[in-house]
């Protein structure tokens, strides 16, 4: 998530600013007129938002990434979100002034670069991955319910999707679900499986295989919550990154509550609380 330089950042920016799909806006922290000396930036996803990277200018004085982290915080917030998110290693520097700054640990996340794929991959059984429907909602909602902790729960709900990518069917139920990130020939999967499944990396090599044939490297994402795909994954890829701990800062929304919510009598022999007092020798 640290950027190293301003080649870096002006790459980094470019590149998001073509290809990108707008859902992201980057912050800059000033120490004077014509001197910056941190940026940041954040995606927002709905009601979910996240840090994709900060570069600090001056990495000796702590109060500029405390300065911009909390400048992010309030501009995702002004943006419609209710968290921010961020994903860093635990041995990181930036670690405690995350925590610092609000953010507590939900989980974690890890990278895995898979293998080529098998050539007699295609000949053999594997679970079905099929594009979800409308009817199906109840069915994967009750799934992801069963998987994810509350936590992660929570904030997988916020992106405001009803279903993902693809569900993986077996014996006429939900087995699994996963989201897939395309970027030129590069592919990111983010799978939830159950755990009592007999071949995981079959499943794992069949989710693959259902990506477009100009896709030649591929990602897998591992939680938190997937840590019986372990072994699963050791056999068809390779750590790609160190876990980096998923952070998140929930930030207190004002809402008005209608009157109605307040007034919970609906019996005329009953005080009403919200009705202003009226003496009787006055009506």
């Amino acid at each position: 998530m640290l950027l190293h330089g301003s080649a870096n950042l002006f790459a980094r920016v470019g590149l998001e600013t073509l290809v990108g799909s707008g859902s992201w806006f980057t912050q800059s922290l000033r120490a004077g007129t014509l001197r910056s000396c941190a940026y940041g930036q954040v995606e927002k996803n709905h009601q979910r938002a996240q840090i994709n990277w900060l570069l600090i200018l001056d990495q000796s004085n702590d109060s500029s990434y405390l300065r911009m982290i909390d400048n992010l915080a309030f501009e995702a917030g002004l943006h419609g979100a209710k968290f921010l998110l961020a994903g860093v290693e635990k041995d990181s520097a930036l670690f405690p002034l995350l925590r610092q700054s609000g953010f507590c640990v939900y989980g974690w996340e890890r990278f895995w670069r898979m293998k080529p794929l098998p050539l007699k991959l295609s000949a053999q059984k594997m679970g079905v991955w099929e594009k979800p429907s409308a009817g199906d909602v109840h069915e994967y909602h009750k799934f992801r319910n069963k998987q994810l902790p509350p936590a992660m729960r929570a904030i997988a709900s916020a992106d405001g999707r009803s279903l993902p990518d693809y569900v993986l069917w077996i014996d006429h139920a939900i087995a699994g679900y996963a989201d897939v990130k395309i970027f030129g020939k590069k592919a990111v999967l983010y799978p939830v499986l159950t755990n009592d499944l007999k071949d995981p990396r079959m499943c794992l090599l069949s989710l693959a295989a259902r990506l477009p044939e100009a896709v030649q490297d591929r990602y897998i994402s591992q939680t938190g919550a997937q840590q019986g795909l372990e072994g699963a994954l050791e056999n068809i890829a390779e750590a790609a990154a160190a876990r980096r701990e998923q952070m998140v800062k929930y930030f207190s929304v004002v809402e008005k509550a209608p009157l109605g919510v307040l007034n919970h009598s609906s019996e005329n022999s009953h005080p009403d609380p919200v009705a202003p007092y009226v003496h009787s020798s006055k009506l």
